[in-house]
């Protein structure tokens, strides 16, 4: 692609190429999570980490003074999958809109969505179907753990 560039020592115009945009590293998978519960799923990413698979975790990749919500949005589109945990806390506000993210975009792809839940929220089954109540319907198949901290 290319572009107009000015250069100011010598007060002339010029035709350059832009530079191709900075890929993002490959995502694993997207961490949905209530800040609540950050605890235990910071526990879980590390682990996941050890296995060799690459999380997507808020806080560690969010930089201060970015849109942090197109970056969170990108993350979601660009994972190969999402693990949404639903802990102690329940589902957050925030976490609220990225899972109905996830569930628009993924719902027509072959992405899994693996649905994890504390135990004292029930059944992964019975949590996604909370939400999915509140938030209308969904068709894509999704997997559920139960996870707990050792």
């Amino acid at each position: 692609m290319r572009r107009t560039a000015y250069d100011s020592k010598t007060g002339t115009y010029y035709e350059t190429d832009l530079p191709a945009p900075p890929r993002r590293p490959p995502v694993d998978v997207f961490v949905c999570y209530n800040r609540e519960d950050k605890t235990p799923v910071s526990y879980i990413a590390l682990q996941l980490r050890e296995m060799g698979i690459s999380p997507w975790l808020d806080e560690e990749q969010l930089r201060p003074g970015r849109s942090w919500s197109q970056a969170i949005y990108a993350a979601i589109e660009d994972a190969k999958s999402a693990a949404v945990f639903v802990g102690e806390s329940g589902i957050g506000p925030w976490q609220r809109n990225e899972i109905k993210q996830i569930l628009e975009m993924y719902d027509s792809t072959a992405r899994p969505i693996i649905l994890s839940c504390q135990p004292r929220q029930g059944s992964p089954r019975n949590c996604l179907s909370r939400y999915a109540t509140s938030s209308g319907s969904y068709s894509k198949e999704v997997a559920g753990l139960t996870w707990r901290m050792p």
